[in-house]
């Protein structure tokens, strides 16, 4: 059984991107994740869904999650974490989602840390 363990924000609107994990088989969303997506009004966020188990199929899990959140955007698929996965189809995965704003990721050097970082407002 499927248990949210941790403080849930009841504010998503900071968020752009949602990563919604859980497991399941054979393409039923579980019990805590229709609750979870009935009870919170995720907008307009990006879910990207990652999913443990067996005998699922993406394209099911999505049109799952968007019949509970009709206002929410999709990734193009969600990730199948199966016995059989490779570990470079999850770097592709992650890469895919461009969750990193490249230009915004400081380049690493001696004295570009966060304790001598310099902040300014307009950047």
């Amino acid at each position: 059984m499927f248990e949210i363990g941790f403080d849930m924000p009841e504010d998503f609107s900071t968020y752009e991107f949602i990563l919604l994990g859980f497991e399941m088989e054979e393409d039923g969303l579980p019990q805590g994740i229709q609750t979870f997506l009935q009870e919170h009004n995720l907008g307009a966020r990006t879910i990207c869904p990652f999913v443990a188990g067996e005998g699922n199929n993406s394209a099911t899990i999505l049109q799952s999650i968007s019949q509970l959140q009709p206002g929410a955007l999709l990734e193009d698929r969600a990730l199948l974490l199966t016995s059989d996965i490779d570990v470079n189809e999850v770097a592709s995965w992650i890469d895919e989602l461009d969750l990193i704003d490249v230009e915004l990721v400081p380049n690493s050097g001696e004295g570009n840390t966060v304790a001598s970082a310099t902040v300014l407002p307009e950047e």
